[in-house]
Formats: structure tokens, C-alpha cells, sequence
């Protein structure tokens, strides 16, 4: 009863206005908020009572100085600070009585006063309404992840290529032979490339990914010889500063070597840990290919799930989560392209086509936490003790850290609610794939 009387006596003082747009999204709210000029009296009174022990004038106590002369002497401050603490104080009670559930900031934009009230506007990103689609039996593939044997031979010739040694020969380099070099780069005004000296480098001849020139100009030299070949470089150039350019290269051979491959036996399997014969290593490699192809069939059928989802569900995403989650993600492709060299990062990050790409993404990603949510509230899926500590638990694995290290270090950071809805969310995607249908 006293909460209602409560609210009765705030809505007198403040009066409310939505604010239709044609020209906002859904997720929008526009608000247009009055406060009585009583209340803002009000307000003053309570900030005087702050204030008067606090402050001391000249001929006055500290503390006991007549209200009119304190508001004398604080003069427009007062009211500026009153309606500075009423605006944001009444839009939250507001947005607690309509239980609206903001997603950001509440953005107050203009303030009117008059002789009666003091107005001000506010545009709130609330969370979108929608309609879930049914979300059980969505259609996926069936799975298909039969191992053939040439698959597990091919694993087998990788472990024999990695199990090579290289052995000093006689006579000319040939292709596949590797050659000992010490090697420095000069570039097109022959000035001496920094950092380019190499000693001691085992170049193989005919590798994936070798410059052409690089190898004809090495096949069929001796111990002892100098080589010199000039290249462009080309576009793709892992190194960014060769890239485009015509770099001279002079190397010394010091070493010419050939590969020495093992047989493959049981002998062979031995040496890749508890394997008694060579059967019991191709039954682990085609175990192995197996699982890795059921966790890409799983991967592909979640992205169908989610393109379902996304198509068939109506929903104004709020621009201020699309432009943060954008920014997440021009993140990560800045930290990708500087991890392989790529220094002049918005060149490539700022493109139109990219940030349309991107902002794309954002929303479906934002769409889908959504939707997830929804789905997670309705099944009652939730994040039981024993899920939280089994992901901890792979954390502290994955980070070689202790699991209440791992658990201490959430809490400290506020973070281990977000966790705990990041496991919901993908009980939830197990959820949607057991109840799928297999086509």
C-alpha cells in the first residue's frame, strides 16, 4: 500500500509522454519527462541540508548559516545541481515503473524549462520484443564422416616426412635437398636489408612456398659455391617490407644435405608413444580424423541452426549492441593481421566492404544472444554448479592455472555471471542440435 502511495505522489510531480517516431527503430523508446517545479524546490531543500554543514560563511557558524542566505550565496548552482541529480533520478524511476529493460545508457538530449515544470527528452535502447519461430526440428544434414583409408595414409606419410633426417651428401643440390646457407639481403639501391644476415640456414629446395628463383638459382651448386640471384618479390610476401620489391639475395653454401625417410613398421609406430604395431597407430589416426570431422559436421549444423533462427525471426536489434559488438570484432581482426605481420592495420580493417561485413555480423551475432535467451528462459535451461566448475576446470587446463585461481580471478573481475551465460547459451545450441531434424 505505501509503495502505491508512493508512486502515486512521484507520478503527480512528474508527468510523462511517449514519443512515437516513424523514423526510429523498435527498440527505441522517446520519452518526454515534465518535473514540477515543486519537486524541484524539493530537491534544493534536500541539497541545502546536504550542504549547510559543510559550508562556512563569513559572520556564521559552521553549519548554521539562515537557509535564504545559503541559497543567496549558492545562487544558480543550487538549482543547476538540483536538476542535474532530478533528471537522471526521475528517468530511472521511470524506466523501473514501465519495467523497461534498457540494453544502454538512457541518452537525455534537450532540456526545456518554464514557469511551471522543467521538461526534458530521453531516448532509451530497450530490449527488443519478438516472436520465437519453432525452434524444434529445425532441418540439418545428416552426418557423414566416414574416415577413408587414404586419409590415414596421408597422416602417415606427415609422420614420416616430420621423422626424416638429414643427411651430409657429396655433389650437386638437387630439388628436395636441403642446403646449409649463410644468406643477406640488399635492396634494389643495394643497400643492405636490416635483419636480413642469416647463418647457418637450412633452405630446402622445392619446399611449398619457396620463391622459384630462389631454388633454380641454388639447384645444382656445390659446397663452397656463392650465389647471387635478384627476385620481386611477390604481392603476398610474408615479410611486409619485401612485398612488391626487388630484393637481391647473396648466399654462401656451406652444407648440402639429403633426406634419410625411416621405414614404416611396427618400429615406426613405436616411436609416437604406446603403439606396439603399426595397426594400433592407423586405428588411433583414424579415431582421431574421426572426432575432428564429427566436431566440423557439429560446427556446420550450428551454423545452419543459427541461420534458421536468424531467418525466421523478426527483431530490431539495438544499434548501440550492433556498434559495440562491431568493435569487438574490428578488434580481433586487428590483433589477427598484426599476429602476421601486418602492421598498417586500417588499411585493411576500414574498407567499406569490411565494415559492412562486420556490422553484419554484429548484429546477427547480438540477434542470436537474443534469441538463446529466450529459448534458455522458456526450456528452463540453466548453468548448474557442476557446469560452471567443469568449464572452470577446462580453463585452469587450457591456461595451466589451478581451477580456484581460475574461479578467484572471475569474481574479482565481475565476470563469472558472463560465463555462466555463455555456457547457458551453448546448452542451449546442444539443445536446439539434439532436437534437430536430421534430413
Amino acid at each position: 500500500m505505501q509503495d502505491k502511495s508512493r508512486t502515486t505522489a512521484f507520478r503527480e510531480k512528474i508527468k510523462l509522454e511517449l514519443l512515437e517516431s516513424k523514423n526510429e527503430p523498435g527498440s527505441k523508446v522517446n520519452l518526454k519527462i515534465s518535473i514540477s517545479k515543486e519537486e524541484i524546490s524539493n530537491k534544493e531543500n534536500v541539497l541545502l541540508k546536504e550542504y549547510r554543514p559543510q559550508i562556512a560563511i563569513k559572520g556564521f557558524r559552521k553549519g548554521s548559516v539562515p537557509e535564504n542566505i545559503l541559497r543567496s550565496y549558492l545562487g544558480d548552482e543550487l538549482r543547476s545541481e538540483a536538476i542535474s541529480k532530478l533528471i537522471p533520478e526521475t528517468l530511472y524511476k521511470i524506466i523501473e515503473e514501465k519495467n523497461y529493460l534498457i540494453v544502454s545508457e538512457p541518452i537525455v538530449d534537450k532540456i526545456d524549462e518554464s514557469e511551471k515544470a522543467l521538461t526534458f527528452y530521453a531516448m532509451i535502447e530497450v530490449k527488443p520484443e519478438f516472436q520465437l519461430c519453432e525452434y524444434k526440428e529445425i532441418p540439418i544434414d545428416l552426418p557423414k564422416y566416414e574416415v577413408a583409408e587414404s586419409e590415414v595414409e596421408r597422416e602417415i606419410e606427415i609422420l614420416k616426412e616430420n621423422s626424416a633426417t638429414w643427411i651430409q651428401k657429396e655433389g650437386d643440390a638437387e630439388n628436395g635437398n636441403g642446403v646449409v646457407i649463410d644468406a643477406k639481403a640488399f635492396d634494389e639501391n643495394n643497400k643492405f636489408i636490416e635483419n636480413s644476415e642469416k647463418k647457418n640456414q637450412l633452405y630446402e629446395i622445392g619446399l611449398k612456398g619457396n620463391i622459384k628463383e630462389i631454388d633454380d638459382a641454388l639447384i645444382g651448386k656445390k659446397l663452397g659455391d656463392k650465389v647471387e640471384v635478384t627476385v620481386l618479390m611477390p604481392e603476398d610476401y610474408f615479410i611486409q617490407e619485401f612485398r612488391g620489391k626487388k630484393v637481391r639475395f647473396e648466399m654462401d653454401v656451406k652444407e648440402i644435405k639429403f633426406k634419410k625417410y625411416p621405414d614404416v613398421n611396427d618400429d615406426f609406430a613405436k616411436e609416437f608413444g604406446e603403439f606396439k604395431t603399426l595397426d594400433e597407430l592407423k586405428n588411433r589416426i583414424r579415431d582421431n580424423i574421426g572426432k575432428v570431422k564429427e566436431n566440423n559436421y557439429k560446427k556446420e549444423q550450428y551454423n545452419k541452426i543459427e541461420d534458421y533462427l536468424i531467418a525466421h525471426t523478426t527483431m530490431v536489434v539495438p544499434e548501440s549492441l550492433i556498434k559495440n559488438q562491431s568493435e569487438y570484432l574490428k578488434q580481433e581482426q586487428k590483433n589477427y593481421l598484426e599476429s602476421v605481420g601486418i602492421k598498417d592495420t586500417n588499411e585493411h580493417i576500414d574498407k567499406e566492404e569490411i565494415v559492412k561485413s562486420r556490422n553484419e555480423t554484429a548484429e546477427k551475432q547480438v540477434k542470436m544472444i537474443f534469441i538463446l535467451d529466450e529459448i534458455a528462459k522458456k526450456e528452463n535451461i540453466v548453468a548448474a554448479d557442476e557446469d560452471v566448475d567443469r568449464e572452470i576446470e577446462r580453463i585452469a587446463q587450457m591456461y595451466n592455472k589451478k581451477p580456484l585461481a581460475i574461479k578467484a580471478r572471475l569474481e574479482a573481475n565481475k565476470t563469472l555471471d558472463g560465463l555462466k551465460r555463455e555456457i547457458v547459451r551453448n546448452k542451449v545450441m546442444n539443445f536446439l542440435f539434439e532436437n534437430a531434424k536430421r534430413n
